[in-house]
C-alpha cells in the first residue's frame, strides 16, 4: 500500500541531501571494502563492446577504429608485406572502415603508404604523373595532377564511351 502511493513523487532536494548524507562513509554498505583483483577483472569483462554503455559499434571514427584495431589484433615481430621491418600501421585490406580485426594488417610505413596509394587514400606526389586504366578501353596512360579528371586514353575512346561518334 505505501509503495502504490509514493508511485510518481519525485524526492525534494533537501530530502536528496538528507539521504545522500546518511549514506556516507561509515554508514554506506561497501565503506573499507575494497574490490579483489579477481573481482575487478569481472566487472571489465562484463563491460566490453556492446554490453559497455559507450559502444558505437561501427559508428566510429577513423582514430578511434585504429585504436581498437591496435588494441585488439596482435602485433608481429615484422611487416606482415615486406616482412622485413617493424609494422608501425594498421591499414585495412579491403579499403573498407568496418570492425573486423580479419580486415586489417600491421605494416611498416613503407608498405602502409603503397597501399594507401592503391586503395586511392593518397594521392601521388603533384610531381610524378599518375597511371590511370582507360574506362573505355582498358588501356593505361599518364594522366597529370590537379582538376585534371581524364578518364579516357584520346578523345576516341571519349567519344565513343559517351554513345559513340554522330
Amino acid at each position: 500500500m505505501i509503495v502504490s502511493q509514493c508511485c510518481g513523487r519525485k524526492h525534494s532536494e533537501k530530502t536528496k541531501q538528507k539521504i545522500s548524507e546518511a549514506l556516507r562513509g561509515k554508514n554506506n554498505a561497501f565503506f573499507g571494502k575494497h574490490h579483489t583483483a579477481e573481482t575487478k577483472a569481472k566487472i571489465s569483462k562484463a563491460h566490453l563492446g556492446e554490453k559497455n554503455g559507450m559502444w558505437k559499434g561501427d559508428n566510429v571514427s577513423y582514430a578511434a577504429l585504429h585504436d581498437w584495431i591496435r588494441n585488439h589484433k596482435p602485433k608481429p615481430e615484422f611487416c606482415e608485406d615486406c616482412n622485413t621491418a617493424e609494422p608501425y600501421d594498421v591499414a585495412t585490406i579491403s579499403g573498407d572502415y568496418k570492425r573486423d580485426i580479419n580486415d586489417f594488417k600491421w605494416l611498416c610505413r613503407s608498405c602502409h603508404m603503397k597501399m594507401d596509394y592503391k586503395h586511392g587514400h593518397r594521392k601521388p606526389s603533384p610531381t610524378t604523373p599518375m597511371i590511370i586504366k582507360c574506362e573505355y578501353c582498358g588501356a593505361t596512360f599518364k594522366r597529370g595532377h590537379g582538376r585534371n579528371k581524364q578518364r579516357f586514353c584520346n578523345k576516341s575512346c571519349a567519344g565513343y564511351a559517351r554513345g559513340g561518334w554522330r
